[in-house]
């Protein structure tokens, strides 16, 4: 039963594609056959997942990249016996495949088995991989360590490791792999059931402390977005908001304006990055106001890693 519903899946999956290229020119019939039967060629030499298993060393990183490909070049096939069937080609026609002749419909099966264990290989990949990410996401959030830095927001990956554990799982059941299959992941064995717990719960705490994050940023901001209005307070939000409070803002002269009342009252708001190399280098970014009105910008650069107050002007 779950055969046959993987089947249905993969129909699915190749009916999209193929409406998609069902756009273009069909190939001739003889051109449909020799590269199914290139594809063909290449699937059959793969190992079953159950060989792939019982092999000494268990599945190496070689097996998984070749199942990857043996997986692409699957539907690459089945792709083509499906545009066959579609132009008329019955079921019943034989093909040669690497010296043994077989009926379209018997080759499709066959397909079908390799696609089937070849994405088996791929997923218990995609389990190991995200279980590690998100099992290290689970002891950074116990640390409460979840605050950005200047490597970026670990939340982010927290996210990517979940969402991919949570896709990789319900694959596997499609696949048919029991709640109780277990995977290692860094020395200790998760079952499928303990692996999909522990990404919904690494998704939940993200989206609590991402919450959180952007409730704290936003109190940061507030007491400027209540004060400025018009083009200065959009210029507020996205040259400084969502900073944490990081950031600097110069008035005429280079001084700092470090207040909502001062970035209120300045008619001039000035910003400055700078970059490290053979000749080091700064680069101002300013905005003139009217009120709050914005009436110009101001760019300008020059050597060293940060200009001296007279460029502030």
């Amino acid at each position: 039963m779950k055969t046959r519903f993987w089947n249905i899946f993969i129909l699915m999956i190749l009916t999209i594609t193929f409406n998609v290229l069902g756009q273009m020119p069909q190939q001739p019939k003889f051109l449909v056959i020799n590269g199914l039967k290139e594809d063909a060629g290449y699937v059959f030499q793969e190992k079953s997942f159950e060989e792939l298993m019982h092999q000494p060393g268990g599945i190496g990183d070689y097996d998984i990249k070749s199942m990857a490909a043996t997986k692409t070049r699957a539907e690459q096939a089945l792709q083509k016996i499906k545009q066959l069937i579609e132009s008329g080609t019955a079921e019943t026609e034989s093909i040669e495949i690497a010296g043994e002749k077989m009926r379209l419909g018997e080759l499709s099966e066959r397909v079908f088995e390799i696609h089937r264990d070849a994405s088996k290989v791929v997923v218990l990949n995609q389990l190991t991989q995200n279980g590690v990410g998100s099992k290290t996401y689970v002891e950074i959030i116990a640390s409460g360590k979840t605050k950005r830095d200047a490597f970026g927001d670990p939340l982010d990956g927290a996210k990517i490791y979940s969402d991919g554990l949570l896709k990789a799982v319900a694959e596997a059941q499609t696949l048919g792999f029991p709640e109780d299959y277990k995977i290692n992941i860094t020395g200790h064995d998760f079952t499928i059931a303990e692996l999909r717990e522990m990404a919904i719960y690494v998704s939940n705490a993200t989206k609590q402390l991402k919450a959180e994050q952007l409730a704290a940023l936003a109190a940061k901001d507030a007491p400027f977005l209540q004060v400025l209005t018009g083009d200065k307070a959009r210029i507020f939000k996205s040259e400084f908001g969502g900073m944490d409070g990081q950031w600097e803002c110069f008035g005429s002269g280079g001084t700092v304006l470090s207040t909502p009342v001062a970035m209120k009252g300045a008619t001039v708001w000035f910003t400055y990055g700078n970059s490290r190399g053979i000749i080091d280098t700064w680069h101002i970014t300013g905005y003139r106001f009217q009120g709050d009105k914005l009436v110009g910008k101001i760019s300008r650069s020059g050597f060293g890693l940060k200009p001296s107050a007279g460029n502030f002007r």
